[in-house]
């Protein structure tokens, strides 16, 4: 018999590798030395490992590491040019440069069940359940715009002597690694909601209706190297089913800072938040109903062998009455129990705009 899967067993490690070549040009122009120049193309190494690990018999808890590494065959500096007072592009240096960034996460879920059970078998709602879902993570990426790793210069923008950030990888076909360290906890939380009631239809006696498909709190996240406000907005969703074939959908944004009469987000919470944008939909399918029945036969010219089986639009010798052969040909050559749908959808949305006193 196999033994308990070990710890490192557990670990899953992946690899994509991608490379891509872009250029635009007109047709007379596809292999002259300016297209060539311009021409953007790199490899792309991806390598996610991840391992999910049982602990206590209730929490899911995994760590998540993603690393992500960049092949780059040109780079093109830039200078301040003090004769004409701009920033000059010199041209491109041609070499191997190899861009990488990497990411750390650890994530904790459980799910949490409540149930009722009606004590009579004589009532129409015999059981309730509801769902939980919490899911609980925590994230860090370095800051690559960092000096040491060469993925972001500084050069002068003006007479002034005022600088600015630029990447000599800049309109590289994989880009550049994002800039800004981060450090943050995120938070979500799905329910559903199911009810089980008598049903005489069901061969079971009984028939499952959900009465929320998901009601969805998050992701929220807060960044710990955030100057201020590291709470992100508060993403709501609601998922539905009323009755077959017809869904409704009600989505919500809160932010969870208050605002000046100017518009202008402070460091203040603000419970329970303040709707920033909302949508609603619904929509319904109509479809065809299916049908089991035998369909036409295509084959004019093929006799019945078993009588018990016979077409009938043939006598037991095999020779197809002419009264009915236009009959015959109507049902072989129009078939109208094809499968078709139609569906709807309506949707309507909210948003505010702080800055200027203003709603859509």
């Amino acid at each position: 018999a196999m033994g308990k899967q070990r710890w490192y067993e557990k670990i899953s490690l992946r690899y994509t590798g991608k490379f891509n070549n872009k250029a635009n040009a007109k047709e007379s122009e596809i292999f002259t030395k300016e297209t060539l120049q311009n021409m953007q193309y790199g490899f792309e190494h991806s390598i996610p490992i991840s391992a999910t690990y049982n602990i206590f018999n209730y929490i899911n808890f995994g760590p998540t590491i993603n690393y992500t590494e960049k092949w780059y065959f040109k780079k093109q500096e830039q200078v301040w040019n003090p004769v004409l007072n701009r920033i000059d592009k010199l041209d491109p240096e041609y070499g191997f440069y190899r861009l990488y960034n990497y990411n750390f996460s650890l994530q904790a879920s459980t799910i949490i069940y409540g149930r009722y059970e009606a004590k009579k078998k004589t009532r129409k709602v015999q059981a309730i359940r509801h769902t939980i879902t919490p899911t609980v993570s925590f994230s860090y990426a370095p800051d690559f715009s960092k000096q040491k790793y060469g993925y972001v210069k500084t050069v002068q923008s003006d007479t002034l002597g005022n600088f600015k950030t630029y990447s000599p990888f800049e309109g590289s076909i994989f880009g550049v690694p994002s800039s800004g360290q981060s450090m943050a906890i995120n938070a979500s939380l799905s329910q559903t909601l199911e009810m089980k009631v008598l049903s005489k239809r069901d061969t079971s006696g009984m028939k499952k209706i959900k009465l929320i498909d998901e009601l969805r709190i998050g992701q929220v996240s807060y960044n710990f190297l955030a100057d201020s406000m590291g709470l992100s907005n508060i993403p709501i969703s609601l998922r539905t089913t009323v009755f077959q074939n017809f869904g409704i959908n009600i989505n919500a944004t809160l932010d969870p800072y208050r605002v000046t009469p100017q518009g202008q987000r402070i460091n203040k919470l603000f419970f329970p938040g303040r709707v920033v944008s909302a949508s609603t939909s619904f929509g319904y399918t109509f479809q065809s109903r299916q049908d089991n029945s035998t369909p036409a036969i295509n084959d004019i010219n093929s006799a019945p062998v078993d009588p018990a089986y016979a077409n009938p639009f043939y006598d037991p010798y095999g020779q197809m009455n002419p009264a009915l052969r236009r009959q015959y040909m109507t049902q072989a050559y129009y078939d109208f129990s094809l499968p078709w749908n139609l569906g709807f959808n309506y949707t309507v949305s909210y948003s505010a705009s702080p800055t200027n006193n203003g709603t859509t």
